[in-house]
């Protein structure tokens, strides 16, 4: 059973063990310090905005001895898209890496020069990528700014280990507003639609880790989802859920039927007889489908189609709503 909190609570005991539980609000606090190896959790901040024109997808990454920034721009009107990453290895030292927990994080190179300032409501990017993807220029200044909804937040231990956990916090319904230059070509946004994405972790491997998102409206309310695949000891809580007006609605364990290596191929989502019935198609275009690689992270631009049918909860229908698929490792 999945076990909701609604109090402040610690995501490491004083005892060595790992709170599981979940919660509709940001009542965990990540207190890491407790953490018997600091350096080795490794801390993601992802960020994703769209309008009618295109969409962007950031990536801040610490995985063991690298520091990772992703960037990836879709074009809507051509069906293209420019991605580029910079991977920054700290051999000697890795408290050198930049601390993607702080209020600021900032990271330069020859290549980029990247600035992310975290309020309690507010995340703000500055980002200057020369030469990106060997097209121009990017220059990239965003504003998300979380409205007063509920949210997905998650501790997950690991069965037989006080090593190992995954704790998240998803904050949908993100209203975007700044722009992004790439050579002659300007995107606006302006309460533009996105979401924020922050994870930490330590896991006992590497593996894929598969996850579905959308932000849209549906007949007036803002609407938006995430199912993600296992990790863990997932009976206290699952990632998988949906908003609707702002309001949290949590499901339990989806089955995830597709094919890793087809990204070409249509994704089922199944709970229940007929309690979840979800179907991803990917989008195509000149009869192949409109996707981004960037280092370990593949996006896969398509829509959903179904229903949700919960005994305690409203039918939702799902119909072109525009949504992406994501394969990455960690």
């Amino acid at each position: 059973m999945q076990k909701e909190i609604d109090r402040i609570c610690s995501v490491f005991n004083r005892d060595g063990t790992i709170t599981g539980a979940w919660s509709k609000t940001p009542v965990f606090e990540f207190n890491y310090k407790l953490y018997k190896n600091q350096l080795k959790i490794d801390h993601r901040q992802c960020f994703f905005a769209e309008n009618e024109n295109c969409s962007v997808y950031i990536s801040l990454e610490k995985c063991g001895i690298e520091f990772i920034v992703k960037i990836i721009l879709r074009d809507k009107k051509i069906n293209g898209t420019v991605v580029d990453c910079i991977v920054k290895k700290f051999f000697l030292n890795k408290k050198e890496i930049p601390d993607l927990l702080g209020e600021k994080v900032y990271f330069e190179d020859k290549k980029i020069k990247i600035a992310l300032t975290s309020q309690q409501l507010l995340k703000h990017i500055r980002c200057q990528f020369n030469d990106f993807a060997g097209y121009d220029n990017l220059y990239l200044d965003l504003t998300f700014k979380r409205q007063q909804s509920e949210s997905l937040n998650l501790s997950v231990p690991f069965e037989d280990s006080d090593r190992n956990f995954y704790y998240k916090s998803f904050a949908p319904t993100i209203k975007v507003s700044g722009n992004i230059e790439l050579g002659e070509n300007q995107y606006n946004f302006s309460d533009s639609e996105g979401y924020c994405d922050s994870t930490s972790y330590n896991l006992p491997f590497r593996q894929i880790y598969r996850y579905v998102t959308a932000n849209c409206n549906i007949n007036g309310k803002d609407f938006a989802l995430y199912f993600g695949s296992k990790l863990g000891d997932d009976l206290v809580g699952k990632e998988n859920c949906y908003f609707s007006d702002g309001k949290i609605t949590k499901l339990s364990k989806i089955k995830f039927l597709g094919t890793d290596e087809r990204i070409d191929k249509i994704w089922n989502f199944k709970a229940g007889i007929k309690a979840v019935d979800v179907i991803f198609k990917p989008e195509f275009y000149k009869d192949a489908p409109v996707f981004a690689k960037c280092d370990k992270t593949t996006i896969v631009y398509g829509k959903l189609y179904g229903q949700f049918n919960l005994i305690n909860s409203d039918s939702v229908n799902l119909t072109d709503v525009p949504s992406q698929m994501i394969f990455t490792v960690i």
